[in-house]
């Protein structure tokens, strides 16, 4: 995994903290405080891609859409992020 270069104390202590919240606020809150908006609202595209991907989209529809510029999108992260939503929505988070 690419993010295996970042792996460290740092990086532990960064997700470490966004396990601990436990509201949309305080999650609102911690972005605001560590983030610009232009890295947020990147994540939050990026986020949008993977779920349309999960759904049977292909880069070439999303492109098409003019939604983004897609980097490359590693399959491992997608499932990942699916995989959290649907806890979340069993959740009903």
């Amino acid at each position: 995994m690419q993010i295996d270069r970042l792996r460290g104390k740092t990086l532990d202590e960064l997700f470490d903290a966004i396990l601990s919240l436990k509201t949309r606020e305080e999650c609102y809150r911690f972005f605001d405080d560590i983030a610009t908006m232009g890295e947020i609202q990147s994540l939050s595209q990026r986020f949008q891609v993977a779920k349309m991907l999960m759904n049977g989209s292909t880069y070439s529809n999303i492109e098409k859409k003019r939604m983004l510029q897609l980097p490359p999108f590693h399959a491992f992260a997608v499932v990942l992020i699916m995989e959290a939503m649907d806890t979340n929505s069993r959740l009903n988070v």
